[in-house]
């Protein structure tokens, strides 16, 4: 795990975690590290909350690859962080294939408080491109809860959605999304039904 600093040579330059714990003094210092992007692969590393005082510590990490073949356009990301003070951890990864005006997403995060409390997600995406302004999307999250030790705490949620995106103007767009939802608690269905989300949105 990087915990120091990187040279002007390029050379990463470690210390050991104690080390910089005691040269830390704010609850808030961190240390990152951010590699340029070479063949399409990149990765970062980072630590926080390093003064001797915090129990709740962090260090993280994350890489990624992008690439081509023919036609089609991938990219593959993995990102994790474990949280010594509480035991929190949890891991990420993803991916996304695009081809012609079609671009599938897949994404699965696993965090773990302890031993008894843990929350998987799995989604996944399909985005159509009918034209340069006009795109149809359809996605699905299921999502599972387990708050504790008793059977009582297990809990459940999937959402499937459908819907377009407009773009108005470049950095201005309006979206439209219906959602379908069902919500369990031990298998049982406690809140179930549809939504309808529509937003303007502006960046720039």
């Amino acid at each position: 795990m990087y915990n120091g600093t990187v040279a002007s040579d390029g050379k990463i330059t470690t210390v050991d975690k104690n080390e910089a714990t005691i040269r830390c003094t704010s609850s808030t210092t961190t240390l990152n590290y951010h590699s340029p992007s070479f063949a399409g692969f990149s990765f970062g590393m980072g630590t926080g909350n390093m003064a001797l005082t915090d129990d709740n510590s962090t260090t993280s990490y994350g890489a990624m690859y992008s690439g081509s073949m023919g036609d089609v356009s991938y990219s593959i990301g993995v990102a994790g962080f474990d949280g010594v003070g509480n035991r929190e951890d949890g891991t990420h990864t993803g991916a996304t294939v695009s081809m012609g005006n079609i671009t599938a997403g897949i994404g699965r995060s696993v965090n773990t408080i302890n031993s008894a409390s843990k929350k998987e997600t799995l989604s996944y995406s399909v985005v159509y491109g009918v034209s340069d302004t006009v795109s149809l999307n359809v996605g699905r999250v299921d999502s599972k809860n387990k708050l504790g030790q008793g059977v009582s705490d297990d809990a459940e949620l999937t959402n499937t959605s459908v819907g377009v995106k407009y773009t108005i103007a470049p950095g201005l767009y309006f979206t439209f999304n219906n959602h379908s939802f069902d919500y369990k608690v031990n298998g049982s269905s406690k809140n179930s039904g549809s939504a309808i989300q529509s937003e303007v949105k502006m960046s720039f």
